[in-house]
Formats: C-alpha cells, structure tokens, sequence
C-alpha cells in the first residue's frame, strides 16, 4: 500500500493536494499516502499523524471503511520506521478492527506485519507470537511472492529472537525459495547466521547477497533497500 520513496512522485502528491478541495474524499485519498513522503521527508511523528488525523476525519465522514483502514495501516507502518512502536502497535490494532468490513488483504497483511515488528522492537514476544498466527493466515491466503515471504521473515524475526533457530530457517529457507534472487532476504539470513555461530554458512548467503547487489542497477538497490528498511 505504501509507496516507495520518489521525490518526483512526492512532489506530484503535494501539487495533486493543491488541486482538489481540502476537505474532499480526494484529498484524503492522497494525504493516506502523503504521510509516507513526509517520514522519507524527516518530518516527526507528530505532523504525520496530523496528517493522517485530517484524512481520517474525511474517510468517516464519507463513511469509507476502505480508506479508513488504509489510512490506520499506512501510519501503522511509518510509525514502525519512525521508532514510534508503541502507536505503531495501537494504530495497526485500530486498523484490524475494520478488517472484516473493510475486506482489503494487502492492507490487513501490510498491518499486522508492522504491529509484529513493532512489538517484537517493544520486547512484548509474546504478543507479537499471538499475532503472528493472523498474520500468517493472511499472508498465506494471499499467496503471493511479495507478502509471503515478508510474513516469513518477519515470523524467521520472532524466532530468531527467542532462539529457536531451527523454526527461524525453515521459515527463512521458504522465504529465499520464493524469491531467489531478493538480496534483502538474504541478508536477514546472514544475520541469522551468524548469531547462531554458523559463521561459514553467514558467509556464504553475505557472498550470494553481494552477487544480486553488485548486478543490481542504483534505482533496483534503492527501492530494496527501502523494503529491508520494513522488514
């Protein structure tokens, strides 16, 4: 739902925003994105929740359940990025409760990956183990190469945490087979690596990773890199 960081498409937003009116199911449609380009922006946490504060007054007041989910799970998400963990937790907690009405998948999928990130930063592993199962149920109805294997790693996350690391492989290990060459992925599996004291096979996924980098154009690694950044 987010997108990736574009100065151009940014500032297109910002001059969409100045065409329509400021109180028009438009504008609330573009500020649910806006927030996004004022985090990459290093605007705080507070003007972006104003930001997204004013959308949401617009959604309700068309009653769009839709857009009122989207606008929760965006700022759910950049207050991940931002280190706000504990909103990040309660912002994403207020979208899942209009996942049913709202019937939206990749929004529902794209919040319950930062609510679990956000608590396992909070230290709350427990929590993030329970929502790690809706998670998952969602990720894996979806079933795509895009949510999966961020459900996967994001899971590999948890139990690299409490060191289980054979069930953090094997979740890694299904990941890397859905999306072989994503570098990203690959990385997180060097951590996992080396924290476990394999230090040769943490060598081995660094080279694998550095191979798809090197082959990579800047605009591919930057878009990529922004992706490592939520996972």
């Amino acid at each position: 739902n987010l997108p990736v960081w574009d100065p151009e498409e940014a500032q297109l937003v910002e001059r969409a925003l100045q065409l329509v009116p400021p109180d028009s199911h438009q504008a609330a449609v573009l500020m649910s994105t806006q927030g996004a380009y004022l985090f990459f922006g290093a605007a705080d946490s507070d003007a972006i929740m104003d930001t997204v504060d004013r959308a949401l007054a617009i959604a309700r007041r068309e009653q769009d359940v839709s857009l009122e989910m989207r606008i929760f799970s965006n700022a759910a998400v950049i207050l991940h990025m931002a280190c706000a963990w504990q909103r990040s937790v309660d912002t994403g907690f207020l979208a899942m409760e209009l996942a049913q009405r709202a019937r939206d998948p990749i929004s529902e999928a794209q919040t319950r990956h930062a609510v679990i990130r956000s608590l396992i930063s909070l230290g709350d592993l427990e929590q993030a183990k329970l929502q790690s199962t809706g998670m998952m149920s969602v990720m894996e109805k979806l079933g795509d190469r895009v949510w999966l294997p961020i459900g996967l790693a994001t899971r590999a996350l948890l139990f690299r945490v409490e060191g289980d690391w054979v069930a953090a492989r094997a979740d890694s290990d299904r990941s890397i087979a859905l999306v072989e060459q994503c570098w990203d992925q690959l990385l997180i599996r060097v951590l996992l690596e080396y924290e476990s004291g394999n230090f040769d096979g943490g060598q081995t996924y660094l080279e694998r990773a550095a191979e798809i980098m090197l082959a990579d154009t800047t605009e591919q690694i930057h878009e990529r890199l922004l992706g490592a950044v939520a996972l």
